[in-house]
């Protein structure tokens, strides 16, 4: 997951380490409401800008448990990026067919 960011794998990395990646106007869709249930599941899409200056769609997807009084966060990380290129291109295409 780090890696895809364009940061080095670490265990134990904080909540400050991924926001000084991620765009602060999607950091927002990353706040999980808490609520009273053990179980909370997430599904979003932001935008990272890696140590290199490149800026990734990263799509996450999972859920946020509770467990012994600790937060665990279970998922999976996806690079969308090649996807969003080729929609925005064939959104452009098609209004210059026009």
């Amino acid at each position: 997951f780090w890696d895809m960011l364009g940061l080095p794998q670490a265990c134990g990395r904080g909540l400050d380490e991924l926001a000084a990646v991620v765009y602060p106007a999607d950091w927002p869709k990353l706040a999980v409401p808490r609520a009273s249930v053990p179980t909370t599941n997430y599904d979003v899409e932001v935008r990272v800008r890696r140590s290199d200056g490149t800026v990734r769609w990263i799509a996450l997807r999972g859920r946020e448990e509770r467990y012994n009084d600790q937060q665990l966060l279970i998922g999976i990380a996806a690079d969308l990026t090649e996807r969003r290129q080729t929609t925005l291109l064939r959104a452009t295409v098609r209004r210059r067919e026009r």
